[in-house]
Parts: structure tokens; C-alpha cells; sequence
């Protein structure tokens, strides 16, 4: 008789066949094995393997295949809302050198940074507000832009010096009014 292992059982009143797990390789009653699948797609496959309770794997869920539901249905004459203003963002530039304070005329960067402007962005007559060295900020109006040099001018002198790298931006409103 060939050796089947302790995995095997023998019942000579009720004789059952032997079968290999194909993983393992160790002897069990046919009946105590089972098939192995796996997913493959939106279904679950055979491997076409017999294994044991102990080298049976449970199908892999990641392999399976996500069923998407459908979109929603789209909503008849919406009206979202006009982003570009907050897309975009205010007017904004940088000072390329320290202003002393007392003096009105701001040299700004080249607008080569992406989101900064030149000189050319600014309209006379608007507000800005230009960054301080003390970490305010104070507002001013714009009454002179000077596209050659990339500098603006102010209509008041700055109250404290403006450090290099600070920032100029438009502001939508002057300070005090409603």
C-alpha cells in the first residue's frame, strides 16, 4: 500500500479517493480538497487547481474589476458661479529693490514669475497695497506707472521703509470707503 500521509483518512467501509494538493503537495481525501480561483475582470475564475483548507487562498478582491455607477443627471439651465476673479487672483507684483520710507516711486520686478505683473498691469487712479518692512501693510493710489523702468508711482510717500521682495497689490476698495 503506498503511504499517504496523516492528512489522508482510510474508512474501509466507506473507501474514499486520495488526491494531491497541487500547492503543497501533501495527500488528502479528494473531497477534503477544493477548486482555487481568482478574479479576473467583473468574475471570478478557476485556477484550475485542487488545494487544501491550509494553501486555499480567498480570491483577491483588488483584482476584481470596479463597476462605476452611472453620472448623475446633469442639473437643466445652471448657473455656476463666474470664478475667473478668485482663478486668477488680484493684481500683484513684487518690489525688486527696499524703498526708504519717505519716498513714493516702487521699482518692481520683471513679471517673469508666473502670477506677478510688470508696471503695465497697474491703471493710474487705482489702490494698492504695499507690503512694509514692519510686516503691514499701508495702502496708497497709483498716479504714475512707468512701463520702461517697471516702476510706479504713488500719490503719498511711504510712512516706513519697503523691504526687497515685498509685495504691491491691488486693492479693491480705498481704506474708508463702503
Amino acid at each position: 500500500m503506498r503511504p499517504h500521509g496523516r492528512r489522508a483518512a482510510v474508512n474501509a467501509g466507506n473507501p474514499e479517493a486520495f488526491a494531491q494538493c497541487d500547492r503543497c503537495g501533501f495527500w488528502y481525501n479528494r473531497s477534503g480538497l477544493q477548486w482555487q480561483y481568482q478574479w479576473g475582470g467583473t468574475h471570478i475564475y478557476s485556477l484550475g487547481m485542487l488545494v487544501c483548507d491550509i494553501c486555499y487562498d480567498t480570491p483577491f478582491e483588488q483584482l476584481r474589476t470596479i463597476i462605476l455607477p452611472p453620472d448623475p443627471p446633469p442639473v437643466i439651465n445652471a448657473r455656476p458661479p463666474n470664478f475667473t476673479y478668485e482663478e486668477t487672483g488680484p493684481v500683484q507684483a513684487v518690489l525688486a529693490a527696499s524703498v526708504p520710507a519717505g519716498s513714493n516711486v516702487l521699482a518692481l520686478q520683471p513679471a517673469s514669475v508666473p502670477g506677478l505683473q510688470d508696471a503695465s498691469a497697474f491703471t493710474i487712479g487705482s489702490y494698492v497695497w504695499v507690503q512694509l518692512i514692519t510686516g503691514t501693510f499701508t495702502q496708497a493710489q497709483v498716479t504714475g506707472t512707468d512701463i520702461v523702468n517697471n516702476t510706479l508711482t504713488l500719490g503719498v510717500p511711504l510712512p516706513v521703509t519697503a523691504p526687497s521682495n515685498g509685495t504691491v497689490t491691488v486693492s479693491s476698495t480705498q481704506v474708508g470707503e463702503s
